[in-house]
C-alpha cells in the first residue's frame, strides 16, 4: 500500500460518529433465525432491557428483530455503562454515518450537489451500460428493493410498490428528494415510456427503502446512518422473496460488523444483494458492506464504456465479484427527470437487473483493463446462447456427411438434439444423439438435386438455441460429383 493510500485509509477509518447514539446488539441465542416467533422473543427481551435501564421510548431510534437482534438508541453515559455490563448484550457501538469523504468522492455537477454514497462526477454519456450487460430484458413480475435515498414515487417510468416502501429516516418519507435512489432504480427497472432511459430489467417493480437523508445533516459529510441501514435490511429480510434483489449503493468504513452481519444473516435467509464496491480507489475489503462475501451477495466495481477500470473505483477480488458499467451512466432522476452520473453506485444495479431476469445465464464477457489489483475483475453480462453448424453443404446420395455444432455463451454444460428433414414441408425427424458432432447419410432417388436440412437444438442452463442448415444432395442416378444427369 502506498503512503497516500495509507493516509487516505486512516482518514476513512475515522468515521463520522453521531454523538450520543448507539447500536445495541443482543447475543444471538436464536441461531440467526429470521421468523416471527423469534421476533416475539427479541421484543420481549428488548422491553426488559429498556425497562431495566430506564431507556425512554422517545430515546429509541430503531428496533431490530430479524437480520440482527437489538436496537439503536440515544443513551446517557450511565445507560451505556449499564448496558455494557448486561450479559445478554453482545456489543454496543457508536452510530456512524456511511458515505465517502468528498476528497475521495467527487461531487456531481448537476443541480443537486449531494451525490454522495458511491456516485462521482457527472458528464455526458448515454444509456450504454444497459446494452453492455445485455439488456434491456423483460423485468415484468420481478421486484427490486432499493435501499437508498428513496425513489421518486411518481416517476412515470417506474413501477413503484408504495405499499412495501418505507422510510427509516426520521421526518422524511420514502420519496426521493435527492435523486440518487431514483437513478439506481432507473438502471434496474425504467420502462422508458416517457424518457430515453430503459432499465436492464425493464418494467420490474421497485420498492423504495429510504435509509439515507436527502441531504447530509449540517455537521456531516455523509448521509446514511448505520442504524437506519440496519433497520432497512432488517425490514426487507422478512419480506423479500428469494427471487427478489436488494441493491445497496452506499458504503464506508465502520469498525463494527453490524451492517455486515445484517447482510449475511439476511443472505442466509435467501435474500440476494448487489453491493457497490465504493469510490475511494482503495481495496474494497476495508469498506462495509462491500467487504461482505456470501453466495447471495455480489460486490461490483466500475468500468467505462471501453471496459477500462474506473480510476475512482475500489478494487480487489475478493470481495469484488464483477465489474459493471459505472462511468457516465444516464438514468432517471427525481421530479420525473433524468441525469448522467458515475460511480460504483451505478455498477451494482446493472447486475441487479441481470439477477432479476437471467440469474442462471450471466456469463463473463471479458475482463477490465487497468485494474489496480493483481487479478482483473470479470465483466458480468448476459449474452444469449448461440450456436452455428459447420460441415458439408453438398453431398452425393448415399454419402455420409458429418456436421459439428459450435455453441457459445452457455452457462453450463451443453446438450445436443439433432434432427433432419427432406424438405421444408416435411416434419423434423429427431436423430436421437447428444453430441456436438452428427453423422448422417441422405439418399436422393430422383433425377434432380434435392434440398435436405439438418438442425441442432442446444441447451445450456435455462437457455436453448437452434440452428438449421441446407444440405444439397445429388441424385442417385448421377455419377459421384455430378449435380445433374
Amino acid at each position: 500500500m502506498s503512503i497516500l493510500e495509507e493516509q487516505n485509509l486512516q482518514e476513512l477509518k475515522t468515521p463520522e460518529i453521531i454523538e450520543g447514539e448507539y447500536i445495541v446488539i443482543f447475543k444471538d441465542i436464536w441461531n440467526r433465525q429470521i421468523n416471527e416467533q423469534t421476533a416475539l422473543q427479541v421484543r420481549e427481551l428488548r422491553n426488559q432491557v429498556l425497562s431495566a435501564n430506564r431507556i425512554e421510548r422517545e430515546s429509541i431510534l430503531h428496533t431490530y428483530d430479524y437480520a440482527v437482534k437489538g436496537f439503536a438508541a440515544k443513551l446517557t453515559d450511565q445507560q451505556f455503562e449499564a448496558l455494557q455490563r448486561n450479559p445478554r448484550i453482545e456489543r454496543i457501538t457508536p452510530n456512524v454515518m456511511l458515505g465517502l469523504a468528498t476528497t475521495s468522492t467527487p461531487k456531481s455537477s448537476s443541480e443537486n450537489e449531494q451525490i454522495y454514497l458511491s456516485a462521482s462526477s457527472s458528464g455526458s454519456g448515454g444509456n450504454w451500460g444497459v446494452a453492455r450487460v445485455g439488456g434491456p430484458l423483460n423485468g415484468s413480475g420481478k421486484r427490486a428493493w432499493i435501499l437508498d435515498t428513496g425513489i421518486d414515487l411518481n416517476h412515470s417510468d417506474l413501477n413503484v410498490d408504495t405499499n412495501n416502501s418505507a422510510s427509516f429516516i426520521s421526518g422524511e418519507s420514502s420519496n426521493d428528494g435527492n435523486g440518487h435512489g431514483t437513478h439506481v432504480a432507473g438502471i434496474i427497472a425504467s420502462t422508458g415510456n416517457n424518457t430515453n432511459v430503459v432499465g436492464v430489467a425493464t418494467g420490474a417493480t421497485v420498492v423504495a427503502i429510504k435509509v439515507c437523508y436527502d441531504e447530509a445533516p449540517s455537521q456531516f459529510e455523509s448521509q446514511c446512518p448505520a442504524s437506519s441501514i440496519i433497520n432497512g435490511i432488517d425490514y426487507i429480510s422478512i419480506r423479500a422473496q428469494s427471487n427478489d434483489i436488494v441493491n445497496l449503493s452506499f458504503g464506508g468504513y465502520d469498525s463494527s460488523t453490524n451492517i455486515d452481519d445484517a447482510v449475511i444473516n439476511a443472505a442466509n435467509n435467501g435474500v440476494r444483494f448487489t453491493i457497490a464496491a465504493g469510490n475511494s480507489s482503495m481495496h474494497a475489503e476495508d469498506f462495509t458492506p462491500a467487504r461482505v462475501n456470501h453466495q447471495n451477495t455480489w460486490t461490483l466495481s466500475a468500468m467505462d464504456n471501453s471496459d477500462v477500470f474506473a480510476s475512482f473505483s475500489n478494487y480487489g477480488n475478493p470481495p469484488i465479484d464483477f465489474a459493471a458499467p459505472g462511468v457516465d451512466i444516464l438514468s432517471l432522476w427525481k421530479n420525473g427527470g433524468t441525469e448522467t452520473i458515475s460511480g460504483t453506485s451505478m455498477s451494482a444495479p446493472h447486475l441487479a437487473g441481470l439477477l432479476l431476469t437471467v440469474p442462471n445465464d450471466i456469463s463473463i464477457d471479458g475482463y477490465v483493463s487497468n485494474d489496480p489489483s493483481s487479478s482483473a475483475d470479470p465483466i458480468a453480462a448476459y449474452t444469449p446462447l448461440d450456436v452455428t453448424i459447420s460441415g458439408q453443404t453438398y453431398i452425393d446420395s448415399g454419402q455420409q456427411g458429418t456436421w459439428t455444432a459450435y455453441p457459445e455463451y452457455g452457462t453450463g454444460t451443453y446438450s445436443y438434439q439433432w434432427a433432419y428433414r427432406n424438405s421444408t414441408s416435411d416434419p423434423w425427424t429427431q436423430a436421437g444423439t447428444d453430441s456436438d458432432t452428427f453423422n448422417w447419410t441422405f439418399h436422393n432417388n430422383s433425377t434432380v438435386i434435392e434440398n435436405n436440412y439438418i438442425k441442432v437444438d442446444v441447451t445450456s442452463g435455462n437457455e436453448q438455441a437452434s440452428y438449421e442448415t441446407l444440405i444439397t444432395v445429388s441424385p442417385s442416378q448421377c455419377e459421384p460429383g455430378e449435380i445433374m444427369c
